[in-house]
């Protein structure tokens, strides 16, 4: 009986390792995995989409968000088994639903909650109703999930990113609650804003220069949010448009090292040229406006809207036209199929 339970404990470790060495790549390939990722969400047909998803995961390390992704598309298709292994596996990726308890020991108690479980509560939209379907079924299996993910942080990184969010708490503290009520014009008041954001754009500059930007895969709090946050207001901050430049063409190593996606670089971009180029235009078309006539968002204008696809394609984010497709938002106005 011993040996059959010993041999049956071998078998399971076997079976969990296999899965591992499935999901996770040997040789982290970005830009197959964003073009698989593409790919798969242009079927509607469930088992295209999860070949491409698979796909995408084989060729590297996935992010939770894209895991989280095909849980859904499992959900919609009422797969509740597979739905909850890949929900259950964007979180041992990272994925965060709720506060951790050492978030009462930070200095400032600064959120960032985008995805939390109680953002679902009042609402009934397909992805909430999925959300809290997982979270019933789940929710001890969520916690055991999170707890190993938290074993697997690496301290000094984790570090340095809560540096990065509790600067950015105070930066924002001051510029939308202090700076206001000093009654200072507008030049003096962007002037002062700059210089209290910059500590973290040379930090995070510094950071690229050395090769230490923290790891999504080992930092408890690192998201979609907190890192578009981030990078946005590191390059509005810089002091001179050349460190802003040198941060943004460093940047894009950490797309092909898996750090951050595509659209995050692009967003990142896009800053950029709003900052220190053109007010009115981007260059990969990620940034949404509302002019005057019109009743729903607006890609703002271009740099180059005759190159617009092929920029976009050289970052493996597709088309313009099949962004706007999905989102319901007008093409940008300087733009012609």
């Amino acid at each position: 009986m011993i040996r059959f339970l010993l041999k049956a404990q071998t078998f399971c470790f076997l079976a969990i390792c296999f899965f591992h060495s499935n999901l996770t790549a040997q040789n982290n390939n970005y830009e197959v995995y964003h073009k698989s990722l593409n790919k798969a969400k242009s079927f509607k047909s469930l088992d295209s989409t999860v070949f491409y998803f698979k796909k995408a995961f084989k060729a590297a390390d996935p992010f939770s968000k894209d895991l989280k992704s095909l849980a859904f598309y499992y959900y919609k298709n009422n797969d509740l088994k597979n739905a909850d292994f890949y929900f259950l596996k964007s979180i041992a990726y990272g994925y965060q639903f709720e506060d951790d308890k050492n978030f009462k020991k930070l200095p400032y108690k600064v959120n960032y909650q985008n995805g939390f479980l109680f953002k679902y509560e009042n609402s009934e939209s397909p992805y909430a109703n999925f959300i809290k379907t997982m979270a019933t079924r789940n929710e001890k299996e969520m916690r055991k999930s999170r707890k190993k993910f938290l074993s697997t942080v690496d301290l000094v990184q984790d570090e340095t990113y809560e540096v990065l969010l509790q600067n950015e708490y105070y930066f924002q503290q001051v510029r939308l609650k202090i700076l206001p009520k000093k009654d200072i014009n507008q030049t003096e008041y962007k002037t002062v804003a700059k210089y209290l954001g910059s500590g973290n754009s040379y930090m995070m500059l510094d950071l690229l220069k050395t090769n230490k930007f923290p790891n999504r895969r080992y930092v408890s709090r690192f998201s979609d949010q907190s890192i578009n946050m981030l990078l946005n207001h590191a390059v509005a901050a810089f002091i001179n448009k050349d460190d802003a430049k040198e941060f943004i063409d460093l940047l894009w190593s950490e797309v092909e090292r898996g750090n951050i996606t595509p659209y995050d670089y692009a967003k990142a971009y896009d800053h950029y040229v709003n900052w220190y180029i053109d007010n009115e235009s981007t260059y990969y078309g990620t940034t949404l406006y509302m002019p005057e006539g019109y009743d729903n968002m607006v890609y703002m204008n271009v740099l180059f809207p005759k190159k617009l696809n092929e920029l976009r394609n050289d970052i493996w984010l597709i088309s313009i036209e099949e962004i706007s497709s999905k989102t319901g938002f007008h093409l940008p106005l300087n733009y012609k199929k």
